[in-house]
C-alpha cells in the first residue's frame, strides 16, 4: 500500500521525532516528547546527566503562522537553561518513477521458464495466469544490461492429477531479473514466491 503524500506530510514530523527518540534512548538519554520546557512546548527533550537537548521538528510544507517566533522563544529558553537547541528540518522520502515496458509479461516469462518449486508443490498442475501489481524497488544499468528487482503478484490456477480444477489463488513474490539491451528477459537471478500462508 502506498501512503498518500498529504497524509505522509502530516505525520512526517512525528515519525522523525519517534525515530530520534528511539536513537537517543539507545544512547542512554531520558527522552520526553511533546514536553513542557520552561513553560513552552518542545517536540522532544532529551536528558543525560547534566546534558539537556531540546529539539523542534519542522516539515517545510507544515509550517504554520507564528512557528518561527515560537521556535525562537524555545531556543532562547534553552540557552537560558544551559540546554542545546536543535531545529530539525524533515523531508519525506521522494519516490522515483520507474517504468519498464511490458514488465508483467517479462516476469510471467521468467516464472514459466524457471518454474519455482514453491509453485510446483501447490498442486499436480500449477498454471500461471498472469502477473500484476509490480513494484520496482531498484534498477541498475551496466554493460548493456538492466538489473531489475522488486515485488509483484502472480495469479495461478491449480489442477489435480486428472486435470480437474482445484481453484485459483494470487501470491506475492520477489524478483531479481536481468534484461538485455532489447528490453527482453536475458536471465532470471531469482523468483521467490511467498507460499507460507497458502
Amino acid at each position: 500500500m502506498k501512503i498518500d503524500e498529504q497524509i505522509l506530510q502530516r505525520h512526517i514530523e512525528a515519525a522523525a521525532a519517534d525515530q530520534l527518540a528511539r536513537d537517543l534512548t539507545g544512547k542512554g538519554y531520558a527522552v520526553a516528547q511533546h514536553a513542557d520546557f520552561g513553560g513552552l512546548q518542545a517536540d522532544l527533550v532529551a536528558r543525560k546527566g547534566d546534558e539537556v537537548l531540546v529539539y523542534e521538528f519542522k516539515a517545510p510544507a507544515s509550517a504554520k503562522a507564528g512557528w518561527a517566533r515560537q521556535m525562537s522563544q524555545l531556543k532562547e529558553q534553552a540557552v537560558r537553561q544551559g540546554a542545546r537547541f536543535r531545529l530539525v528540518f524533515v523531508r519525506p522520502p521522494r519516490e522515483s518513477r520507474v517504468e519498464i515496458d511490458d514488465i508483467e509479461s517479462i516476469l510471467e516469462e521468467a516464472i514459466k521458464n524457471d518454474f519455482p518449486d514453491a509453485l510446483d508443490q501447490l498442486s499436480a498442475e500449477t498454471h500461471v495466469d498472469d502477473v500484476s501489481d509490480v513494484e520496482i524497488e531498484s534498477v541498475e544499468i551496466r554493460s548493456g544490461e538492466v538489473a531489475v528487482k522488486g515485488t509483484a503478484m502472480v495469479s495461478l490456477h491449480l489442477n489435480d492429477d486428472d486435470g480437474e480444477n482445484l481453484g485459483s489463488d494470487r501470491l506475492p513474490f520477489r524478483f531479481d531479473v536481468v534484461l538485455g539491451p532489447d528490453g527482453k528477459l536475458a536471465r532470471t537471478n531469482s523468483i521467490d514466491v511467498e507460499t507460507s500462508d497458502w
